[in-house]
């Protein structure tokens, strides 16, 4: 433990800290007073201050769990191809215990919300500034410093940080309460925020617990959310550490709240996240099958690893994301360690997208009601959009390979795999842009259609209006100059009361009226000014 504080002192000495052990560590003014001198989002110092005051709350979290409960740091030496497995970190100790071992290569890997104690640790230990702790947990909707318009951040490819996100998809059915999709994304919505809140502030939130940054109800079969992973790349003499904090801890079956369980215990008795389905090698198929068998799992694999029904892919992501790499190509190019989770993104968002194409097409088919068609499709495009930006934030990390100091090695052996897979990524993730814009555009031309289509009905409608308003029109210049003839005859005059007026009086009247009426009726109002051109034109010509 002498060991682990002297070497806290150092690093925390090198960058200007007042105080030295862990303990001290976790007082927030004395590792804040250290951090506010980092760069941030911008170069002023309100714009620090007001980073500072958001990551206070963080400092500020329970300590770890008794027990096994909460493993939040898994690592991995990378060491010439040598045989390695995950190493689970129970505590900051164990953490030391695991830095000092010789390595040329390690891997880090942070699972879900932390605490106070690993923060700190973290940060003293490896020399993580604030900026990336910042980056990681910095919400548009939620910070306080929204007036500071620097969210959501640039690009962090000069930071040796990767930012990724992802979408997992969700199915329920609505089952168990008859309300509507409006309704239903009202309520779920407001469960939403409650869940932000209490994640902000830190109430009720254990180690470990899944971070969801996004929640979206699609319609009442399908829903999803967003989860982002953050990587840094630290670089000592001639070893790396990376480090690779992600948003999914245990399953969200155990955190205390959250529109998830509302959906559950509400709407659905069963809710369910799809899988994010990857091309696997024979290699990773006969892994995969002999871990199901129980062959090669171990204790500590089986008490993170779960079977909930709200268990997802990312949870998992720590343990089987350097399966199938080469130890001797990570070794020499750290970016190619990333190479898996790379995939996992790009699985992710292709399964967006194909949901995303599939709601655009049911809701450009539905003839009940177009204005409704049209509000979901244009929601469907700007989530469309949304995606299409992170795709080609993503291309340009790969097109980079992460930044100048994630690939300094000059070439060897190893370089034309780690390329390869480089390349094959990016034609990956390139194929995806180009479908997020083709799915982008063929909902603009289905809001297109529906609003041309809509016009269309509304001209239809108005002209039925207009024939039948003509119609009543017709039966008025009918009947009026009857009722006027008939009440005319009906007024108590002496000369209409003579013993030889016949009906045919009455008629000999009406008709010259009603013959006038439906002339007038028949003249539009072009006709009648040709006709009153030509009276006025006529009576002059006799003067």
């Amino acid at each position: 433990m002498q060991d682990l504080e002297q070497e806290a002192e150092v690093r925390s000495t090198s960058n200007g800290a007042k105080t030295t052990d862990c303990s001290t560590l976790c007082d927030k003014d004395s590792h804040f007073q250290q951090m506010t001198t980092s760069p941030s989002c911008t170069a002023t110092k309100s714009t620090s201050e007001s980073h500072t005051q958001f990551l206070i709350p963080s400092f500020n979290r329970p300590t770890l769990p008794p027990g096994n409960e909460g493993i939040f740091v898994i690592g991995r030496n990378v060491s010439g191809g040598s045989e390695t497995s995950h190493t689970f970190l129970q505590s900051p100790e164990d953490l030391g215990v695991f830095l000092r071992e010789q390595a040329e290569g390690r891997i880090l890997f942070l699972r879900g919300y932390p605490s106070s104690e690993w923060l700190s640790y973290l940060g003293a230990r490896l020399n993580l500034d604030y900026e990336y702790l910042f980056q990681h947990f910095a919400h548009s909707s939620h910070l306080e410093s929204g007036d500071l318009l620097c969210l959501p951040p640039l690009s962090l490819i000069a930071t040796n940080t990767i930012q990724l996100y992802f979408t997992t998809l969700g199915v329920w059915d609505n089952h168990q309460s008859e309300i509507g999709v409006t309704e239903a994304r009202s309520k779920l919505a407001l469960s939403f925020k409650s869940y932000m809140d209490d994640m902000i502030h830190g109430k009720g939130t254990k180690l470990c617990d899944s971070i969801v940054r996004s929640f979206h109800v699609h319609d009442l079969k399908h829903f999803s959310m967003d989860q982002q992973i953050t990587i840094k790349l630290l670089r000592v003499e001639k070893s790396w550490t990376i480090i690779i904090w992600s948003d999914a801890g245990t399953s969200l079956e155990s955190s205390h709240r959250g529109p998830w369980l509302d959906m559950t215990a509400d709407h659905s008795s069963s809710i369910r996240f799809i899988p994010m389905v990857l091309q696997l090698q024979n290699g990773q198929i006969k892994d995969f099958l002999t871990t199901t068998m129980g062959k090669t799992q171990s204790s500590q694999t089986s008490s993170i690893a779960t079977s909930e029904q709200l268990a997802q892919n990312l949870c998992a992501l720590p343990h089987d994301f350097l399966r199938p790499l080469n130890d001797f190509t990570i070794q020499a190019h750290p970016f190619y360690a990333l190479h898996e989770i790379f995939r996992l993104n790009a699985a992710s968002e292709h399964q967006f997208l194909n949901l995303m194409e599939t709601k655009a097409h049911t809701h450009g088919r539905m003839d009940n009601d177009r204005q409704r068609s049209i509000a979901e499709i244009q929601a469907i495009k700007q989530l469309i959009d949304q995606d299409h930006e992170k795709i080609t934030d993503v291309l340009e990390t790969i097109r980079t390979r992460g930044g100048c100091h994630w690939n300094p090695e000059p070439q060897t052996r190893e370089a034309d795999e780690a390329r390869e897979a480089a390349e094959t990524l990016h034609r990956t993730f390139r194929k995806l842009e180009r479908r997020a814009h083709a799915v982008s555009e063929a909902c603009r031309d289905a809001i297109s259609m529906l609003s041309s289509d809509a016009m269309v009905r509304e001209a239809q409608k108005s002209m039925k209006t207009a024939e039948g308003i003509a119609k009543v029109t017709f039966i008025a210049f009918v009947f009026v100059p009857l009722s006027f003839t008939t009440s005319f005859f009906g007024m108590n005059f002496a000369e209409f009361n003579g013993k030889n007026l016949g009906i045919w009086v009455w008629f000999m009247v009406s008709v010259p009226v009603l013959m006038l009426s439906l002339l007038v009726w028949w003249l539009d109002g072009q006709k009648c000014r040709r006709a009153v051109s030509w009276i006025r034109r006529l009576s002059g010509g006799r003067d």
